[in-house]
């Protein structure tokens, strides 16, 4: 534990030195909570998992200790293992044995043109010879990965909102499911990372026409796709609308209306590839079954104790968009009040009822929308809306549900935001949070 600690504290002065954090002007308290929050919730997550679930089946312990499985074969069988991490089976008996310790290396098909559990059991590998194959060690660099991810998302929303700087400041870093899912040893640390400086860089590269900002950008997108593919194609989705958009002098009318004729023109896409090779209707349908089949391999050994209503696909267009309505719906407000009898969803229970006093106090204290933000409102509502939606179809485990929408939870309270008279608010935060 000693080396976790010599880490928590060598990040924390690193952090607080690097220069693009110091431009944001926290106090440096500020930055050491942040920080802190960052550490305790991604350790926590671990002595979490290793002492109330059951961590055969946590995906943490599973990525973890696949790591070692692999760190202990290049150290005695190297050429076995590398062919192993090209996708080859090993040859040699002694390394066939370790090979066959893997848990979760081969368990399903990549989403992508990768594995991406490859890339976080490959990383682990690497931050094990770090820390010794220190979990919490592991768990802590990981976390300290998603802070950096979270700077990156705060730089861009705050280059488009910066009125609402401390606000989104404790959106960004403060909601319950994102402070303790983006964290530890999962894909959504290094999703985070892609996303936030992704984001930033992209909007650095659209106000500078930088070629440097271009390449970092494409880099960080390059990432997406290797960790969790789906999300990164939603996004880029999203944002593509985001640039047709920007500094277009469309009316919201005519932007609905261009939104609306690109949804007839996708739906008409789904139609026409239709049980081809290339229909996505398949593809989700193929993950719902192998999420189901996931939990029946995993209940053979223990009970999976928050399973939700799920519908498979009949893989028909019509079916697809009658349960994307259903799913949108419960991806956005699961876990609810009646979910309350597990003391595990009452930080989600509590954030989504933060959203809706949010959409009330919008409602009673609105703030006019300038023209120039129309276009980054249909961002964030169409990463919203695609990503739900998906999550939705896909996640008959409501535990699952709740990390899996973790993207665009800081989403949504940015949305909301927008159609919030924030100012007293704002002039009470700041002071607190930022230097003069």
């Amino acid at each position: 534990m000693w080396i976790t600690f010599i880490y928590f504290v060598a990040f924390g002065f690193f952090f607080t030195q690097l220069k693009w954090v110091k431009a944001l002007k926290l106090k440096n308290w500020t930055l050491w909570v942040l920080w802190l929050l960052k550490a305790l919730a991604g350790t926590g997550l671990v002595w979490l998992y290793g002492h109330y679930y059951n961590p055969e089946h946590a995906d943490i312990y599973l990525y973890f200790n696949d790591a070692q499985v692999i760190k202990q074969g290049l150290e005695q069988f190297p050429v076995d293992f590398l062919n192993i991490i090209l996708g080859h089976k090993p040859t040699e008996v002694n390394a066939l044995a370790l090979h066959n310790q893997l848990n979760f290396w081969d368990l399903s098909e990549p989403d992508g043109f990768v594995n991406e559990r490859h890339t976080i059991i490959l990383l682990n590998v690497l931050l094990s010879y770090l820390t010794g194959s220190q979990i919490y060690g592991n768990a802590l660099i990981m976390s300290f990965v998603a802070l950096l991810g979270q700077i990156g998302l705060y730089r861009f929303l705050i280059l488009n909102h910066p009125k609402q700087k401390a606000i989104i400041l404790l959106v960004v870093f403060a909601i319950p499911a994102v402070l303790i899912w983006n964290s530890s040893i999962l894909k959504e640390p290094l999703l985070f990372l892609s996303m936030g400086w992704g984001l930033y860089f992209s909007e650095q590269f659209l106000r500078s026409k930088r070629k440097a900002d271009l390449f970092l950008s494409l880099i960080f997108l390059f990432l997406g796709l290797i960790v969790k593919p789906y999300v990164s194609i939603f996004m880029f989705m999203a944002w593509a609308v985001y640039v047709l958009f920007r500094n277009r002098e469309l009316s919201f009318t005519k932007q609905s209306r261009i939104v609306f004729l690109t949804f007839i023109g996708c739906v008409i896409g789904l139609f026409l590839v239709n049980n081809t090779p290339i229909d996505p209707i398949q593809k989700i349908k193929k993950k719902q079954i192998q999420f189901i089949k996931n939990i029946e391999e995993a209940e053979k050994i223990e009970k999976v104790g928050s399973k939700i209503e799920f519908t498979v696909l009949s893989g028909s267009v019509h079916n697809f968009m009658w349960h994307s309505v259903s799913a949108f719906a419960k991806a956005l407000i699961r876990p609810s009040f009646f979910d309350a009898k597990k003391p595990m969803y009452w930080p989600d229970i509590l954030q989504t009822t933060i959203l809706i006093i949010m959409l009330m106090f919008a409602l009673r204290y609105p703030n006019s929308i300038e023209p120039s933000q129309f276009a980054l409102l249909w961002f964030y509502s169409l990463f919203i809306l695609g990503l739900l939606i998906l999550v939705g179809l896909t996640t008959p485990v409501l535990g699952a549900l709740v990390r899996y929408r973790t993207p665009v939870l800081i989403f949504e309270y940015v949305l909301v935001l927008q159609f919030m008279n924030t100012r007293f608010l704002e002039s009470k935060l700041y002071p607190m949070l930022y230097r003069k």
